[in-house]
């Protein structure tokens, strides 16, 4: 008894834990968790973990890496779709089940006709990557030059192509907007979710053909990615004022958007259908244990901002892309598991 006292005291020791945070009982059931968590974020290599519960820092590792930026990959994907509902919002973006066609009179016919704005911003569009992808090509150009592979709503077929063709249409509708200043992309973002929030570092890339980098070309620090994981928690409040409303925020996470209980605008679920193992989207596959539904983005490499609303917990880990990691090293850098063990703080 007396060694299981001991451990318990040095593990309490070993977290950084606010002290007002929880009861006694679930604070030593939590610190015993984000111990697992912490040593499974060093395990990984990880750059930067921060564990958040109402707002306070309950856990973190690698402070020095916190206001590093680095490419965020297909956390960008969460963070357009973000964009997408605001522009919506403001009356800049069409509804969700607009043709694509409508922006682009030369794609394809009729398969366009019957690919929405929805299909993209859930990966239901039938797009499907091709393995040549990022080797010099115009993708937005290659993708409304033939039929895609599947046809919409037939399945969920993760694609770079699509995401890069909305970024594509969130230029037309901006360019087309009857805002009082016209503003770009880049501005919009700037002047409607990032600044507000206090976010001055980050950087959005476009590819050689002049596209925006939707699929994956945002950067910004491990603080930046709290601080957007903290809004949509607060329910799209920051610092008393309304950057983006309930109704809005419930939008990005509404499964009745697509076609399974593990996607939907651009977020990736954790519910006890899913699991909360990212990449786990087969209703078939058994469900990683999740204790407490909510939300995740991630981006390859293993960046995650993870969202449990029913506990109050926002956890950020981060990992620059290494060019010289193998593949094996890679899914172990990965850190897979991730949300399933945020899913399990109280």
């Amino acid at each position: 008894m007396r060694f299981l006292i001991i451990n318990l005291w040095l593990i309490l020791c070993a977290i950084t834990v606010s002290q007002n945070a929880f009861s006694i009982e679930s604070h030593i059931t939590n610190a015993v968790r984000l111990n697992t968590l912490l040593r499974r974020a060093v395990e990984s290599n990880s750059d930067a973990t921060i564990i958040t519960k109402n707002g306070r820092v309950i856990a973190q590792s690698g402070r020095k890496n916190w206001n590093k930026v680095i490419s965020v990959q297909s956390v960008t994907k969460s963070i357009v779709a973000i964009s997408y509902l605001m522009m919506m919002r403001d009356g800049v973006a069409r509804p969700l089940d607009t043709p694509v066609s409508e922006f682009y009179p030369q794609a394809v016919k009729p398969a366009f006709d019957q690919i929405t704005i929805r299909n993209l911003l859930t990966h239901t569009s039938g797009i499907v990557d091709q393995p040549d992808i990022w080797n010099g090509h115009d993708i937005v150009s290659q993708t409304l030059s033939h039929a895609p592979e599947q046809p919409p709503y037939s399945g969920f077929y993760y694609s770079n192509a699509a995401s890069m063709l909305l970024g594509d249409v969130l230029e037309k509708m901006l360019s087309a907007s009857t805002l009082p200043t016209r503003l770009g992309y880049f501005e919009y973002l700037n002047q409607k979710l990032l600044a507000p929030l206090g976010i001055s570092k980050w950087s959005f890339d476009r590819d050689q053909f002049g596209h925006l980098q939707t699929s994956g070309g945002f950067a910004t620090s491990p603080l930046s990615l709290l601080k957007i994981g903290q809004l949509l928690i607060q329910k799209g409040q920051w610092k008393k004022a309304v950057v983006l409303a309930p109704e809005w925020i419930e939008g990005l996470t509404d499964t009745k958007v697509g076609p399974t209980e593990c996607y939907a605008l651009m977020m990736w679920l954790v519910n006890s259908h899913c699991g909360a193992q990212a990449g786990n989207i087969s209703i078939d596959q058994p469900a990683v244990s999740s204790r407490h539904a909510g939300y995740f983005m991630d981006g390859f490499g293993g960046q995650y901002v993870v969202v449990i609303p029913s506990t109050g917990v926002v956890a950020i880990r981060t990992r620059a892309f290494r060019e010289d990691d193998k593949p094996e090293v890679q899914k172990v850098h990965s850190f897979l598991d991730f949300p399933s063990l945020v899913s399990e703080l109280e």
